[in-house]
């Protein structure tokens, strides 16, 4: 595959996953995290979305200083969404595992849920600004 196609698929791809997490997010907020398995697929899409996310990255900067070119562009919604992104990883890493041993939600999920919002209506302002590329 070509970079471009590789970028055209990764897009794509990220798009879905985007409304994916969003429909997921909001029937976790909706029903209190009651189901398991709405929870689960939560964290399953999670995980592709975050894969997805570090490809886009990859193709965009390859792995050759990353973070400075990432932290220093120009625009500041790239920014701010590279800080959300973080903390809701890490937000993510420790409400899964609470979940796990658990069993139960607690105020770490619900920091994620809503740090993760702010993150996916940061992701949307990107994918606005970028609509020209998912034009056919």
């Amino acid at each position: 595959m070509k970079g471009n196609t590789k970028m055209k698929c990764a897009d794509w791809s990220l798009l879905a996953t985007t409304i994916f997490v969003l429909i997921s997010s909001v029937q976790l907020e909706a029903t209190g995290s009651i189901s398991v398995l709405w929870v689960w697929l939560h964290i399953v899409i999670g995980l592709i979305f975050l894969s997805l996310i570090c490809w886009h990255i990859y193709l965009h900067f390859k792995w050759s200083k990353w973070k400075q070119r990432l932290f220093n562009k120009q625009r500041g919604i790239v920014r701010w969404m590279s800080i959300c992104g973080l903390f809701v990883i890490f937000s993510a890493c420790a409400a899964t595992i609470h979940w796990i041993v658990t069993n139960a939600h607690n105020g770490i999920g619900g920091v994620h849920g809503k740090v993760g919002f702010i993150f996916l209506v940061l992701i949307i302002i990107h994918i606005i600004r970028h609509r020209k590329f998912y034009t056919l």
